[in-house]
């Protein structure tokens, strides 16, 4: 179990502030510090996040293909469409307004950022 994340997070070789951030609480609250060589808190964002990773695989793969399983079994595939995109805004500006969470504004660099690969996505779908 364990060891086998701890391998893969390894083979990943990729922490994030978020993750690096969350092993530097869990230690803070725990009240142990780790000791010379390896970066406890480091280590256990990496098992954090190659635990996750196949969770997120598996869900947005049958996310995929219950989407296209809906659209298919639908007479206006776009309204379903639709009706999934609606509701995600909604439910982020409700989880925004509840505090759950904070939305940053969004920059021009971002823009700029995904402007190409939307435009070859919807290139692809016509």
């Amino acid at each position: 179990g364990e060891h086998f994340l701890r391998q893969l997070a390894h083979l990943l070789g990729a922490t994030t502030a978020m993750g690096s951030a969350t092993a530097d609480q869990e230690e803070r609250q725990s009240g142990h510090q780790s000791g010379g060589g390896i970066d406890a808190p480091a280590e256990r964002s990496k098992v954090w996040q190659a635990g996750w990773f196949p969770l997120f695989s598996v869900s947005s793969i049958a996310m995929v293909l219950l989407n296209k399983y809906c659209a298919a079994s639908f007479r206006q595939p776009f309204s379903l469409l639709g009706f999934q995109n609606t509701m995600t805004i909604l439910l982020n500006l409700m989880m925004v307004k509840l505090g759950i969470f904070e939305m940053k504004s969004f920059t021009r660099e971002q823009f700029r950022m995904f402007l190409i690969p939307s435009v070859l996505f919807v290139g692809a779908l016509l």
